[in-house]
């Protein structure tokens, strides 16, 4: 479960919460979560939880890390490297007055920076067992990408460091001016071009603004390494040319030497910290470093070992009595009656027309209210039937007024008046005295067979 802030345990707001049981619905420290063989669970229940993860950039920030990436330089296997790599390019740059040598010497050392920040993006070992297609697509990819920057950059450079400034003094102003604006091109262009996946891009200028505006925390770590690496090749660029007939030749190849080791170990750097940068960034700049993008809050597993809690004699009795009680069902006719004292007529008539009930078993009064939801929905026959039910018996108290609701359907909406007078007599003579024999007396004074008795 990914979280982009800190979320507090539950039991303890002042704490951390490195977990969260769905079904607790609570989050838990190291203190509230346990261990079950090795996994971690809830405290409470026993249940998985879900591990709550953070940003990468967050959790283990890049102005944290990247030192600890530079301890790969230290080991036997970088010194190999290095030696090898920069005696090779020595030598092309500086054993044959050759251009084309010198700028493959070049190009060499920026494939060779290319190269380890690739490796780093991938989190893989810089100095670790080559493969042939790493190579090829430095070559083909981050190399060819950064070619509309680099190139004029480069050309710039070259032309200052061998006619420009031969005989200017080290570090004067148009070197500084030189080396302000090679920082961030160099820095944010090697970043921008080895970004892998959605993110391969051209090493434009908005594509310069969109990677520096990403990393923009982490720019002077940055700009101060690719600084370093060019304050190696500025020093580098002052040593006289190599002349056969000097008795000094050897010191000049040494401090060549020895400016082309610090070039080379300062652009490993820069390429190690880069690579680092773009595992940190990976979600926010498109890269994909195959290492996950999201770290767990909590880092470390709960000390204590989930243990089952002792059962109460009292809760597990009273858990298998309503286990093992009999399942009582509701009848038809109970199930209408709830449906007609909640007043929800559809479901009962329903059940009504689907003969789901024995209307003779259902009480006098609901029989009435049915009848009277039947009228109101346009079914006079379903009503009809219901009180036809209900007058059919003797004792009951709803009979006197379900009978006059019955001959009134019958006179008024069922087209037969014979009938509704009979069951208004029936009702005058037998239920005296009642509102529903009122009602009926005058029904019969109104009906024209009344009128001629009076008459």
């Amino acid at each position: 479960m990914h979280v982009e802030v800190e979320q507090p345990c539950t039991q303890h707001p002042e704490r951390l919460a490195g977990w969260a049981c769905e079904s607790c619905a609570s989050n838990q420290c190291l203190e509230c979560a346990a261990t079950l063989q090795g996994v971690a669970v809830c405290g409470r229940c026993g249940l998985m939880v879900n591990v709550l993860e953070g940003p990468r950039w967050r959790l283990a920030p890049f102005s944290r890390t990247w030192r600890a990436q530079l301890r790969v330089l230290s080991t036997w296997q970088a010194a190999v490297w290095m030696g090898v790599f920069t005696c090779t390019v020595q030598f092309l740059i500086t054993a044959f007055a050759s251009a084309k040598l010198w700028v493959f010497g070049h190009v060499l050392l920026l494939g060779w920076m290319l190269y380890v920040t690739r490796r780093g993006g991938r989190e893989l070992d810089p100095f670790g067992r080559p493969l042939w297609t790493d190579f090829i697509s430095i070559w083909s990819g981050p190399l060819v990408r950064a070619a509309p920057v680099l190139v004029p950059l480069g050309v710039f450079a070259a032309w200052w460091v061998n006619y420009g400034s031969a005989a200017a003094p080290l570090l004067s102003p148009i070197d500084w001016g030189l080396a302000a604006l090679s920082c961030p091109v160099l820095a944010i262009s090697l970043l921008a071009v080895t970004i892998e996946g959605e993110g391969r891009r051209w090493a434009t200028p908005w594509a310069f603004l969109r990677v520096g505006w990403v990393v923009r925390r982490e720019l002077p770590t940055v700009f101060g390494l690719t600084g370093l690496a060019l304050f190696f090749a500025l020093l580098s660029a002052r040593v006289l040319p190599l002349d056969m007939e000097d008795t000094r030749m050897e010191r000049t190849i040494g401090l060549m030497l020895v400016l082309h080791l610090g070039i080379t170990m300062t652009l490993t750097a820069l390429g190690i910290a880069t690579g680092h940068l773009l595992v940190t960034y990976a979600e926010q700049l498109g890269h994909e470093s195959g290492s996950p993008e999201h770290l767990p809050w909590v880092d470390s597993l709960p000390p204590t070992a989930w243990v089952a809690p002792s059962p109460d004699e009292d809760a597990l009795a009273a858990a298998a009595a309503e286990r093992f009680k009999p399942i009582e069902l509701e009848s038809p006719r109970e199930v209408l009656e709830k449906l007609v004292a909640a007043r929800d007529f559809e479901p009962a008539l329903a059940m009504v027309s689907r003969a789901d009930v024995l209307l003779t078993e259902v009480a006098g009064g609901h029989l009435v209210t049915l009848a009277q939801a039947a009228a109101a929905r346009g079914e006079p026959a379903t009503a009809a039937n219901l009180l036809e039910v209900l007058i059919s018996r003797d004792e009951d108290e709803a009979r006197p007024r379900g009978q006059v609701i019955l001959a009134r359907l019958l006179a008024e909406r069922l087209s037969k008046p014979e009938r509704a007078q009979r069951l208004y007599e029936e009702v005058v003579a037998r239920f005296p005295g009642t509102p529903a024999a009122a009602f009926a007396q005058e029904q019969l004074a109104l009906s024209p067979r009344g009128e001629g008795a009076e008459g």
